[in-house]
């Protein structure tokens, strides 16, 4: 074992001794703890804009809006609800119970291993963090390698906050992630992509840890008749967000043929309307980069092999590799085959796949794993319907993008290749917890009428509970 991983073994095991005292803690103690990491955090808002755009160039305002606020909203939701969520919660008897008390207790699951993405940085570390400590769970955090400015941030800024004991930050590469899945922890909560996520459920499964992974996949759009105007406004948003490196992203437009000319051309005004002519989007300081070369040759493997395919090239297109810059970018109808359709772009390459008929889209949806998101635009109620009832996904957005990760009273998570689990607000908090029933025995106790021997009068009672 080298030096690091010394070091993990040593904060695992002080993190056990200490991880009964953490659970034990009131909600006032854990409030407290929260008030202290919100404090930090509002404080220290400047510095974690200038470790992100560090990173890969992401705007201020843009840092604010998706990795600041929600953690925010996050923890000051969980602090005005804590003392309620921590509440033992009765439940009825069953014909076979009378005579009893039933709770539903939430226990901290114990010590818990966070490993947070770089496209998100800061939130994406956090937020599940402020979950496991509302909980009661002691923590360790492994944010990524890929945006080290933020990683050091995040470690320094949780240094200050608590002891390591309770929450521990371990920066490096994927061997410090092995090194950490090697140990028994009692819950995991990763965020990434689907094929790592794999390797972290079967490591886990080596300790029967139990595991919440926020993985990914190709989210669909649905357009049917609609306002295209206002649908291309939201889904462009959405997709250049973090310069479509985002895991609730757009991933591909599913439109009637004949509204692709109208669909191509409005997403073109939107994009110059908000980020300036093609040749001038590298200059707006609106517009981030894509986290390092991997990525950006990854995306730019996409689009050339779609257009040479087949694929029509209707905007940008434009790729600089000095600065890992990747323009706003339109293709219609690649093979569905491609690269580009069979991969989570996480990018800012916006596919636009035509139909005739609904039956063609569903197809296309269930050629492919199940998505995290499926958004749908439309007026027509039953056509909403239609797609609802006949697809699976994570989540659903109608008529409009993103959003719906704004709400901390909705779960947030994925099913099967596209995540386990849920996240936000109380579905956070019980990824967190163990949810342990509880029965109080009464004076009266009808499973004596069942103790053998067995005869007439246990055989009278037992169908009675059949009928």
């Amino acid at each position: 074992m080298d030096e690091m991983g010394q070091e993990i073994l040593k904060v695992f095991q002080r993190q056990q001794e200490n991880s009964r005292s953490v659970a034990a803690t009131s909600y006032q103690v854990r409030i407290k703890k929260l008030e202290r990491l919100l404090e930090c955090v509002v404080k220290n808002r400047d510095r974690i804009k200038e470790a992100i755009y560090s990173d890969f160039r992401k705007p201020p305002e843009e840092v604010d809006l998706t990795e600041v606020y929600p953690l925010v909203s996050e923890v000051r939701h969980i602090i005005k609800n804590l003392k309620t969520w921590l509440k033992p919660v009765r439940v009825p008897n069953s014909l076979a119970t009378p005579g009893t008390r039933c709770r539903v207790t939430y226990q901290p699951k114990g010590i818990c291993l966070v490993i947070s993405p770089w496209n998100y940085p800061f939130q994406l570390a956090m937020g599940p963090l402020v979950n496991a400590i509302a909980a009661g769970n002691c923590v360790i955090v492994k944010p990524s390698e890929f945006s080290p400015h933020t990683s050091t941030l995040i470690k320094e800024l949780l240094n200050e906050v608590f002891e390591l004991q309770e929450v521990a930050v371990f920066t490096g590469d994927q061997q410090v992630a092995r090194q950490l899945l090697q140990l028994p922890f009692n819950h995991i909560y990763f965020t990434g992509s689907p094929s790592v996520g794999k390797i972290v459920m079967a490591e886990a499964a080596k300790n029967l840890s139990s595991v919440t992974l926020e993985l990914g996949g190709k989210s669909p759009v649905v357009v049917n008749n609609t306002d295209l105007q206002g649908a291309v406004e939201k889904i462009i948003w959405g997709k250049l967000i973090n310069a479509g490196q985002t895991c609730i992203a757009p991933d591909y437009v599913l439109l009637p043929r004949n509204k692709l000319q109208e669909f191509i051309s409005r997403a073109k005004e939107s994009i110059v309307q908000r980020y300036g002519d093609l040749e001038r989007i590298s200059e707006n300081r609106d517009y981030c980069r894509i986290i390092n070369q991997r990525h950006f040759l990854r995306l730019k493997k996409m689009v050339n092999e779609a257009v040479d395919r087949g694929g029509k090239l209707d905007f940008g297109g434009i790729m600089r590799e000095e600065d890992l810059y990747v323009s706003p970018t339109l293709i219609s109808d690649p093979p569905l085959t491609s690269i580009l359709m069979q991969e989570e772009i996480f990018g800012p390459v916006l596919p636009v796949i035509t139909y005739e008929k609904l039956t063609e889209a569903l197809e296309t949806i269930h050629a492919r794993p199940r998505p995290l998101v499926l958004y749908i635009f439309s007026s027509d109620q039953g056509f909403i319907r239609d797609i609802l009832e006949n697809t699976h996904s994570g989540d659903a957005v109608i008529n409009n993008v993103v959003m719906h990760f704004a709400n901390v009273n909705l779960p947030f998570g994925g099913i099967n290749n596209s995540g386990i689990g849920k996240s936000h607000g109380v579905y956070g908090f019980k990824e967190f917890s163990h949810m342990r029933s509880v029965m109080y025995q009464g004076r009266i106790n009808i499973a004596k009428m069942f103790y053998p021997p067995y005869g007439q009068k246990a055989k009278k009672m037992l169908n009675m509970l059949f009928k």
